[in-house]
């Protein structure tokens, strides 16, 4: 047995071989190596590969020696010759051992040294307290002394003998307090969101009570606004028939009593003007205000209340109107904007016309 390729390094395979003269089938043949202990265990002996195959079993393997049962050879060959690459710390070789006999033992360890003992605990843990609890209704070493407070109880402060005895532990303490504390906690925090909840409903309450009363006070000046606004137009119909003025024509041609209401009538800054044409009679006159409304929906139910007010029994058939910046009419559509209309100083509510400006046909209060 001779290395071939010596070992070196760990995890470098190195290589040995073994010539038997005589190749006896069914024997043990051990193979025992040299090496530090130490070494051995950390890296212990591997066979990566035995050639040719099929010669040998591998029966066991330790860290430092392998055992193999020959098997009988080919008929070609006379002689048995193993090539063994084989992984391990390992120093040298050892001997070679046939037959049946066991793989010789490792060689002794030094002895390893003792484990350190553990470190003692940074908070060693109290030893409990004595059951005191035991001692509260028996005497310790002969006679008890009591004596009596304000309230008639008794209490036990010595014995005989001048030992102490323990009092039994109070009803109040830490635990009590805590427990107190915390009670009141839960209770502010209770009533906290109970004066939440009803000063939000209050406010809620008095929100629609507002809401409600302005409406109310709105009606009213509407109302109030109609009757002034008929008194005025008749005044000034009356004054406009006495002055002989020359109507204004209408779209069609014909003379406007509208057109006569509008150039007698001016809007007040704080409200818009809005004209009425019910049935055949004159148109009538009334002043809305603008300020709050933001849509279309808006200002179609505001039209439409004064509409009812002034006779109106239907909106079947009729437009809304608005004069721009050079007075003149344009009709409000889905593309009108609500800023626009409520900028302008007059608005008209009139039967529909067949045909408007560029053909485009117009349905009631101005969808189209």
């Amino acid at each position: 047995m001779q290395f071939v390729k010596p070992p070196s390094s760990v995890g470098i395979p190195w290589r040995f071989d073994v010539l038997l003269e005589d190749w006896v089938p069914d024997v043990l043949l051990t193979l025992n190596f040299i090496g530090d202990s130490y070494q051995l265990k950390g890296h212990p002996l591997q066979i990566e590969s035995v050639s040719p195959p099929g010669l040998v079993w591998e029966d066991s393997i330790t860290t430092h020696s392998v055992t193999y049962r020959l098997r009988p050879l080919p008929p070609n060959m006379r002689h048995g010759g193993l090539q063994i690459v084989a992984y391990g710390m390992i120093d040298g070789l050892g001997g070679v051992q046939c037959c049946c006999g066991s793989p010789p033992p490792p060689p002794p360890t030094l002895p390893s040294a003792p484990p350190d003992p553990p470190l003692p605990s940074p908070h060693p843990r109290r030893p409990p307290p004595p059951p005191f609890e035991i001692l509260a209704d028996r005497e310790i070493g002969g006679r008890e002394e009591y004596q009596v407070g304000n309230d008639g109880k008794a209490t036990l402060i010595r014995t005989a003998d001048g030992k102490t005895k323990a009092a039994p532990p109070p009803t109040s303490g830490k635990s009590h307090v805590t427990l107190q504390i915390g009670l009141t906690a839960a209770m502010v925090g209770l009533f906290g969101f109970m004066g939440k909840k009803f000063m939000t409903k209050l406010q809620d309450s008095q929100a629609e009570k507002e809401k409600d009363a302005k409406i109310k006070q709105t009606l009213e000046d509407i109302k109030k606004r109609k009757t002034q606004a008929e008194v005025e137009a008749t005044k000034m119909r009356a004054s406009k028939r006495s002055n002989a003025m020359q109507p204004v024509e209408a779209d069609d041609g014909s003379p406007s009593e509208t057109s006569e209401v509008m150039s007698a009538l001016e809007p007040t800054e704080d409200h818009t003007q809005l004209l009425m044409e019910v049935g055949d009679g004159p148109a009538q006159e009334a002043a809305v205000d603008l300020d709050n409304v933001e849509t279309m929906k808006a200002l179609q139910r505001l039209v439409l209340v004064q509409w009812e007010m002034a006779g109106g029994k239907s909106s079947d058939g009729l437009m809304m109107e608005y004069t721009d910046d050079d007075g003149q009419w344009v009709p409000v559509t889905r593309s009108s904007s609500i800023d626009a209309v409520k900028m302008a100083r007059t608005i008209r509510l009139a039967p529909k016309r067949k045909a408007t400006k560029g053909g485009s046909q117009y349905n009631q209060l101005g969808t189209k």
